[in-house]
């Protein structure tokens, strides 16, 4: 369990992986799941100029909003890194993953972190505003490949996103990337 944000760890995600692969193989009915990651935006910007302690508080409201929203949708949640998340919400097709994925967008971009003078050299009025990103797989059984495999292609897919988004120009708030899996049989 990750002390700060109470979610569980990459190494609990892991088992679940290998555990949930073997019990997905096992049963024949129609089953659905949805993995989604989620990056915060710029969120070195906190921790450089702002300091740990700020960068703390910050990831600690974040998790306090997707675990709302996990616990509504019956899903859990994980830290996987120091700024990202990942949720697996069982029996949640594409659009309602997709809802569930911008409830938590649309409620982390109204979140504020205060500055003080002291820690920013700004007024003690002045708040920061972050956006979280997402990329968001859906597989629906039966699916024949590795789950463990498939989580960690939607990391590589926000990260890869955000990579080319940053090369560009372009504003990274809030990217979402969708993604849907079915095995075909023969």
């Amino acid at each position: 369990m990750d002390a700060l944000t109470d979610f569980l760890n990459p190494e609990q995600l892991d088992a679940w992986a290998e555990n949930y692969g073997e019990e997905w193989s096992i049963k024949q009915e129609p089953r659905v799941i949805s993995v989604v990651v989620f990056d915060i935006d710029a969120f070195s910007r906190i921790n450089n100029e702002t300091g740990y302690q700020n960068g703390d508080e910050y990831l600690s409201k974040i998790a306090h909003v997707i675990s709302n929203e996990v616990l509504a949708y019956s899903g859990t949640g994980y830290r996987t890194g120091g700024e990202e998340f990942t949720v697996i919400i069982p029996n949640a097709i594409l659009d309602e993953a997709r809802k569930f994925t911008l409830s938590v967008q649309e409620k982390i971009a109204l979140l504020s972190l205060p500055m003080g003078a002291a820690t920013s050299g700004l007024s003690d009025n002045h708040e920061i505003f972050l956006t979280i990103s997402a990329a968001l797989t859906v597989i629906y059984s039966p699916f024949y490949g590795d789950i463990l495999s498939v989580i960690k292609n939607t990391h590589f897919a926000i990260r890869a996103r955000k990579y080319v988004l940053s090369k560009s120009n372009k504003n990274m708030a809030q990217v979402l990337v969708c993604m849907v899996l079915k095995s075909h049989e023969g």
